[in-house]
């Protein structure tokens, strides 16, 4: 006879795990332990097999040969997409695409995870210094370009300089599909819409590419492209993917006007 799994009243712990897997859409153990700044990663993992045994959590495991074990990745089961969202702060738009985490390809999951990593080398680099949303915490807010991008920061304190920052994880897409992307960021920018609805700055524009030369070939690309539409007042900074995940300090943002010298985020003044 088939036995009901027991429904316990979830603590404040296991809700921010919930939430937490709603912000990046998939989590793993080794990440949430990073983000927690906890040392036992078997506790962590014990909190996430706790929550899929009561039917809020399913979980994925992608690549099970030896040589590419990538671990479990938990993600809102229906029943965890309806408990969150009766939080008023959710977005209920951005809870629909959210019913297909069990079936969407691993590409999929593998660039949620890498925006994850993303998250926690970022807030390393900047402690305190950036409020950092992802994707779906962007929810309806229709000012955004299309696609939104992976990570959206906004400086805590306004300061002199740049505050506000779009960032797009490249390093898994081919050449084409990034020049696409930039093609329709720089349609964006040019319609002057961020600066009507918001009355601030376009933020600047982060690209996160594979390497060096992936870096190289956008980089001409886009100073093509801007010389092309007469246009010098829209910052994009460039970095690769190794840079950002084991670099320990924050200079490692390469301006397409001046390629060869590397600054942090803070140090990127505002466009003329």
């Amino acid at each position: 006879m088939k036995t009901s799994t027991k429904h316990y009243n979830l603590n404040t712990k296991q809700i921010h795990i919930l939430k937490m897997t709603y912000k990046f859409r998939f989590m793993t153990a080794p990440l949430l332990t990073q983000y927690e700044k906890l040392k036992s990663r078997r506790s962590t993992l014990n909190r996430l097999e706790s929550l899929r045994l009561q039917g809020y959590l399913g979980r994925r495991q992608e690549g099970n040969d030896k040589f590419q074990n990538k671990g479990f990745r938990y993600y809102l089961t229906r029943q965890g997409l309806l408990y969150i969202g009766h939080d008023q702060n959710i977005s209920k738009h951005s809870l629909r695409p959210k019913s297909k985490n069990k079936s969407v390809g691993s590409a999929f999951i593998d660039h949620a995870v890498d925006v994850f990593r993303a998250y926690l080398s970022l807030r390393r680099s900047y402690p305190g210094v950036f409020d950092i949303f992802t994707i779906n915490e962007l929810g309806e807010y229709d000012y955004f370009p299309n696609p939104k991008p992976d990570l959206y920061l906004n400086r805590v304190k306004y300061q002199k300089g740049t505050n506000e920052f779009m960032l797009y994880l490249e390093h898994a897409n081919p050449s084409f599909v990034t020049k696409k992307r930039f093609d329709k960021l720089l349609e964006h920018f040019d319609s002057g819409e961020w600066e009507t609805e918001l009355g601030t700055p376009y933020p600047a524009i982060l690209f996160v590419l594979s390497d060096s030369g992936s870096e190289r070939r956008i980089q001409r690309y886009i100073t093509d492209k801007l010389y092309g539409a007469g246009i010098d007042d829209l910052q994009i900074m460039t970095t690769s993917i190794k840079a950002l995940a084991l670099s320990k300090e924050p200079k490692i943002w390469s301006g397409i006007q001046d390629t060869d010298r590397l600054v942090d985020l803070t140090d990127i003044p505002v466009s003329a």
